[in-house]
């Protein structure tokens, strides 16, 4: 196939558990479009290969599979699949989440409907490394998406819904080291306007067992901030945005901080904040701390509710 509709980036590390799931539902959405699956295997997941092979007998043609010798780090891994893909559209599914009938047809039918707008993404249905559902990964909006909105409301796009147009795609390959999905996003934002539809096409695991947000948290708070660290300069940004979005990066710290007693590190976070802001600095600090105790006082509010009922609410991870 040299020129398939959508070409299908499936990164993947120590994932026997969780890649047929995964890949047999990109196979899924053959039925509705021309595609390729490239799936770039950073090691360590001893089935996985066997897996993979089955299913590329099963599928001739269809499925690329790269092993790589060397560990490349999910960043260069997809960076990788993005240099090798051939489609129109590329789409990005991470190896523990898998997707839904239905989900390309309808983003190609809205990137179609919406010529100028960079990507598209979906929401998506929260579920335990067991599969329990839990609730859904962001509330619905009814708006396009600009910088400046991403910007104020923190990463609350899927990165495993993504589907974006083949012409920006050095949008992502121009990064260098380590990246985590919110900087795509804010690249492509600085693009052109974005799209989510509110209906839910993606599977997600959250705290799968090797996901980066378990795994390295150190990491992804940083690489979070040098995304946002990165977009505040855009002059198209006002000054309330980059408050805003310094806000909501702190507010999350200061939680942390607070419930850990990790004051000394998030003292440390203050500095950098400082550093980024030339308005406002000690109101956003002041503002985030007061944010973040009433945040933790509803936490153990709910909590309570919960164990006085004995039932559990399906939660919403990204409220806008």
């Amino acid at each position: 196939m040299n020129s398939p509709t959508v070409s299908v980036c499936i990164t993947t590390y120590n994932q026997d558990r969780y890649i047929k799931d995964c890949v047999v539902s990109a196979l899924a959405q053959a039925a509705d479009t021309a595609i390729e699956i490239l799936i770039g295997d950073d090691g360590a997941g001893p089935q996985t290969p066997h897996i993979v092979a089955r299913l590329m007998e099963q599928h001739p043609g269809v499925i690329r599979y790269f092993k790589h010798e060397k560990n490349l780090g999910p960043s260069a891994n997809y960076q990788f699949l993005i240099h090798a893909a051939r489609g129109h559209y590329l789409a990005h599914l991470d190896g523990d989440d898998f997707w839904l009938p239905g989900k390309l047809a309808a983003q190609l039918a809205w990137l179609q409907a919406h010529p100028d707008s960079v990507a598209c993404y979906t929401n998506a249905v929260l579920v335990s490394d067991d599969q329990q559902v839990m609730g859904v990964f962001s509330s619905a909006i009814s708006q396009p998406i600009d910088l400046s909105f991403l910007l104020a409301k923190g990463n609350f796009l899927n990165h495993s819904s993504l589907l974006y147009r083949a012409s920006h795609k050095n949008e992502i390959l121009a990064f260098s080291g380590p990246f985590i999905d919110y900087r795509i996003h804010l690249g492509f934002a600085r693009l052109g306007e974005l799209g989510l539809i509110n209906a839910a096409y993606v599977v997600y695991r959250l705290g799968s067992e090797h996901s980066m947000v378990r795994t390295t948290p150190t990491l992804v708070q940083n690489l979070y901030f040098e995304a946002v660290a990165a977009a505040l300069p855009d002059p198209s940004v006002p000054d309330a945005i980059r408050q805003q979005a310094l806000l909501h990066f702190w507010r999350g710290i200061a939680v942390e901080a607070i419930a850990k007693r990790r004051f000394a590190w998030g003292l440390a976070w203050a500095r950098s904040i400082q550093t980024l802001s030339t308005l406002g600095a000690t109101r956003i600090l002041l503002t985030g701390v007061l944010q973040a105790v009433v945040t933790l006082t509803g936490l153990v509010l709910s909590k309570t509710m919960q164990r006085l009922s004995g039932k559990s609410s399906l939660r919403v991870l990204h409220e806008r």
